[in-house]
């Protein structure tokens, strides 16, 4: 192998080691919390929303149809980014589809966020700190 030939090599392999790694970074679950003031995403296409701008917040056990992805990384049941959502529109999705339930916040801007984590319990816990910091809603019947 010559010179040449064996660069060509090396950048081709550089180049899609590099691929690799940002698929693995962007489809890392993002660290989600729910502080005194804000909603805070972070990680991947990273997403803040002060508490007061939250007009509702509720808990799915299923997710709506999501229909396309306009901007982010769609790996299987790995959903981070921009999309839309059958009967929303446009949504901001941070989501393992395999670990059910999902939180469903919209803003009163008519922004509509998605969110879990891969523990339902924590899930939870997020959904009912932002529901009595956010909106004053009442603890999920499993959080009583």
């Amino acid at each position: 192998m010559n010179k040449m030939t064996s660069g060509i090599v090396i950048g081709t392999v550089l180049i899609f080691a590099g691929i690799a790694l940002c698929i693995w970074s962007m489809s890392r679950p993002n660290r989600i919390e729910v502080t005194g003031e804000e909603l805070v995403i972070d990680g991947s296409y990273s997403h803040t929303v002060r508490l007061d701008e939250i007009k509702s917040c509720e808990l799915l056990e299923q997710m709506p149809k999501i229909c396309l992805r306009t901007n982010g990384i769609g790996l299987g049941k790995i959903q981070i980014g921009h999309f839309r959502v059958d009967g929303i529109g446009k949504c901001r999705l941070y989501l393992d589809l395999g670990y059910p339930p999902f939180v469903h916040v919209t803003t009163t801007s008519g922004e509509h966020i998605f969110f879990n984590t891969k523990d339902p319990a924590v899930t939870g816990e997020l959904y009912d700190a932002l529901s009595r910091a956010a909106i004053g809603l009442p603890a999920s019947p499993e959080a009583l």
